[in-house]
């Protein structure tokens, strides 16, 4: 498995969890050396401007097919470790910075995060694999961006 430099959470890196099971010809056991290193990572879902023409009925049928995902454990996976949650509208948002708190994010976007999960995989590719199944993302409804989750 291909590493950041500095893995293991440290200076920037992701959080690498090891996980109990074979690995390189090894029998399973409590020995790190049979420990086989797993990456969390987020996937944050953005909702695109095409959502919003959504019919009602349009708007059921794709929250039954995130719910059937979900139930998937992550679209038949079974690497979805947390769901996550969905986040209101950004109008709801209140924006905090150096000059002070502003109702709602005030920027140019044709996309808006609207929730994240997380899933835990050997690799990045296989998280994106995962996350191109996200309901709306072939419909052009939704944008999925994958990153590695760093411990803190």
């Amino acid at each position: 498995m291909k590493l950041f430099p500095g893995a293991v959470g440290i200076g920037g890196a992701p959080f690498v969890e090891l996980m109990p099971g074979p690995r390189r010809g090894r029998s399973g056991g409590t020995d790190r050396r049979n420990l086989e290193a797993t990456v969390k990572y987020v996937i944050l879902l953005l909702n695109t401007e095409a959502v919003r023409g959504l019919s009602e009925a349009e708007g059921q049928q794709w929250y039954a097919e995130i719910g059937a995902w979900y139930e998937k454990g992550g679209g038949g996976s079974g690497k979805l470790v947390e769901a996550g949650y969905q986040l209101a509208p950004p109008a709801t948002a209140k924006t905090v910075r150096a000059s002070g708190v502003t109702d709602g994010p005030f920027m140019e976007t044709k996309e808006a995060l609207g929730g994240y999960s997380v899933l835990e995989t050997d690799t990045i590719e296989e998280a994106v694999e995962i996350a191109a199944t996200w309901p709306g993302v072939d419909k052009g409804w939704m944008t999925v961006e994958v990153r590695p989750v760093i411990e803190m």
